[in-house]
C-alpha cells in the first residue's frame, strides 16, 4: 500500500466455541494498523456459538515492511488471542483525478446523439500510469476523438487526456450511466456519473 494511504478492511472473526458466555475485555492492535469491531463490551458477553468481527486496516507511515499484532483479551481459557499482521508500504504512485465528477445532459430526442461533453483525466501522482480499462454504462457513448484510449505508453505525471461522451437515449425519461477507469496500480476504478433525459 502507498505510504500514507489506507487499505480496504480485512476481517478477523471471533467465534465462541465454548459452552459459556465470554467477556471480551479488550481489543487492540499495534504497528501501523488500526481496528474497529462489533464485539460486545463488558458487562455484555459473546454467547456460546456466537461470533463478532474485528475489521483491520493498514496505513503505512513509510516505505518498508511493517509487522503488528491484533490482541483480543477475554475471561476464558487461552486468553489473549493474537493474530499476526503484516503489510508493506511503497512509494507514491499514480493518483488519477477525473473532472468533472458528473456529467448532466440536456433533454434529448430518442435515438439522436447529444452534443459531446468532456471528462478530463489527470495523473496527479509521481509515476506514469497505464489506463488498463475505460468502460461506459447506460445510453452513453465514448467518442472516437477521445484521447485517453490512445495513451498506449501510459499517462505521464502531470499530464491529462480527454474522454468525450455523448448521450443517445433509447427510452423516455431519465437515464443514468457511468464512465469508469482502472489503472495498473489501483484495484478500485475512478468513476464519473452520467445522467440525461430521453424525450420524443
Amino acid at each position: 500500500m502507498q505510504a500514507g494511504k489506507v487499505t480496504p478492511q480485512q476481517t478477523v472473526t471471533v467465534f465462541n466455541t465454548g459452552a459459556s458466555p465470554v467477556h471480551i475485555t479488550s481489543i487492540s492492535v499495534d504497528g501501523d494498523f488500526a481496528q474497529t469491531n462489533n464485539c460486545p463490551s463488558p458487562p455484555d458477553s459473546l454467547a456460546p456459538n456466537d461470533v463478532c468481527d474485528v475489521q483491520i486496516v493498514f496505513k503505512p507511515s513509510a516505505t518498508r515492511t511493517f509487522a503488528g499484532t491484533l490482541t483480543i483479551a477475554h475471561d476464558a481459557a487461552g486468553s489473549p488471542l493474537t493474530v499476526r499482521l503484516s503489510g508493506t508500504g511503497r512509494l507514491g504512485g499514480p493518483e488519477i483525478a477525473m473532472s468533472p465528477s458528473t456529467l448532466s445532459f440536456a433533454e434529448q430526442k430518442l435515438g439522436i446523439a447529444s452534443a459531446p461533453q468532456e471528462i478530463t483525466v489527470s495523473n496527479m501522482g509521481t509515476r506514469t500510469v497505464v489506463l488498463t480499462n475505460i468502460g461506459i454504462k447506460g445510453d452513453f457513448t465514448i467518442m472516437p476523438n477521445s484521447t485517453c484510449e490512445t495513451m498506449n505508453e501510459g499517462l505521464p505525471v502531470n499530464a491529462s487526456c480527454k474522454i468525450v461522451v455523448t448521450f443517445s437515449p433509447l427510452q423516455l425519461g431519465k437515464s443514468e450511466g457511468q464512465v469508469s477507469i482502472t489503472n495498473n496500480e489501483d484495484d478500485k476504478p475512478e468513476t464519473v456519473q452520467l445522467s440525461g433525459t430521453g424525450s420524443q
